[in-house]
């Protein structure tokens, strides 16, 4: 899981409203806290789950194995509810002749 990339939804939408931030699948919503909203802004389409986690790291100052666990946890969670989709990086190398190492 760690090496894949969380890609968000296209359909996902984030609002803040009253103090409080919600993703919203069609009719649903679905409330975050500071830390799943860290997680779900850092999901970029480009970093990984790792990635991601160090993001939580230097930008809240979380214990990096704290952060990875959040990462972790909240991108199953994310991935349960259809916010997020894991996918493989794509090949930095070319080269590689389209093996797949998962």
């Amino acid at each position: 899981m760690d090496l894949l990339v969380p890609v968000t939804h296209l359909r996902v939408r984030r609002r803040r409203a009253e103090g409080q931030v919600h993703l919203i699948l069609d009719n649903y919503y679905f409330d975050l806290d500071e830390g799943t909203d860290a997680v779900w802004r850092a999901c970029d389409g480009v970093r990984t789950v790792v990635q991601v986690a160090e993001v939580l790291h230097r930008e809240r100052g979380w214990d990096l194995e704290l952060a990875l666990a959040v990462t972790r946890h909240t991108l199953g969670a994310f991935v349960q509810q259809e916010l997020v989709s894991l996918v493989a990086p794509p090949s930095s190398n070319p080269s590689a002749g389209g093996e797949n190492h998962e």
